[in-house]
């Protein structure tokens, strides 16, 4: 199942509650998209979860806060999850880290530091990730031309890769893509071509 849940909403902010994907930093750090493995997303933290309980704060002075927690009916995982974002002008920053005991590889306590900055003609990013002791730092452009946006990024630390790519706006609502990056370890390589459509 994907997001199935129910939601509180008003002037606090909002509370939700059932199954939830814990939004990582991805939603406006990650170049490549979230959990995007050997394409440069070294943000483990966030993944759905059953169960929780999130309430999001609503944003004073640019900043904005998301704590989550799940119910343990004794079958569910217990897990987590925290997140601070400060937004003003071109410039972002968020911190989160959560906490994880499920028996797969989301087990651990991850945590990750991320920024970016809109120069209009380009727009840069910074993101540095502590899965587990496993420490990686990303640094990466997007550069707009026309309809186009071409993507550079390059990981070191820990995990080690350079990632290559191009979007190109067909509609206000759809897009296609192609990444190629090259990993060191275990994947040497690997490429996507893809297509992705907004309701």
């Amino acid at each position: 199942l994907q997001n199935v849940y129910i939601n509180l909403a008003g002037s606090f902010g909002s509370v939700s509650f059932g199954r939830i994907l814990m939004a990582n930093q991805g939603d406006a750090f990650a170049q490549f998209g979230t959990n995007s493995g050997e394409f440069g997303d070294i943000d483990s933290t966030g993944n759905r979860h059953d169960n929780v309980v999130v309430y999001y704060s609503p944003t004073i002075a640019g900043f904005s806060a998301t704590v989550a927690n799940t119910v343990n009916s004794g079958t569910t995982a217990e897990y987590s999850y925290m997140q601070l974002k400060y937004a003003a002008g071109p410039f972002a920053a968020s911190y989160a880290q959560d906490k994880n005991n499920a028996n797969d590889v989301r087990n651990g306590t991850n945590k990750t530091i991320a920024a970016s900055y809109d120069l209009k003609m380009a727009k840069l990013f910074i993101t540095n990730g502590d899965t587990n002791g496993t420490k990686a730092t990303s640094f990466g452009v997007n550069v707009p031309m026309g309809k186009a946006t071409l993507k550079a990024m390059a990981v070191t630390g820990d995990v080690k890769s350079s990632v290559l790519g191009v979007n190109y706006n067909l509609s206000k609502r759809t897009s296609m893509f192609a990444d190629f990056a090259n990993t060191t370890g275990a994947v040497s390589s690997a490429y996507r071509i893809g297509m992705l459509t907004s309701f």
